[in-house]
């Protein structure tokens, strides 16, 4: 599976950055409608008072030929 690190640039104090960062709306359109991906999924969530880790899943959407998109999987 490839990796791919995201970043956006957002002009914002830092308790709004992590209002958007963790809103699971904000998310999922940022990938639906900026970046053209499926809907991500959330594989990991979990925090405690000294960090927050979340993982996500998506994949981009391919404009392909049905044969050749078969073929790929």
């Amino acid at each position: 599976m490839r990796r791919a690190d995201v970043s956006l640039e957002l002009d914002c104090p830092p308790a709004r950055f992590w209002q958007l960062y963790l809103d699971e709306d904000f998310t999922r359109e940022t990938f639906e409608r900026a970046l053209k991906w499926t809907a991500p999924t959330i594989l990991e969530f979990r925090s405690d008072e000294r960090e927050v880790v979340r993982n996500l899943a998506a994949q981009p959407k391919l404009d392909i030929d049905g044969k050749v998109a078969k073929l790929i999987g």
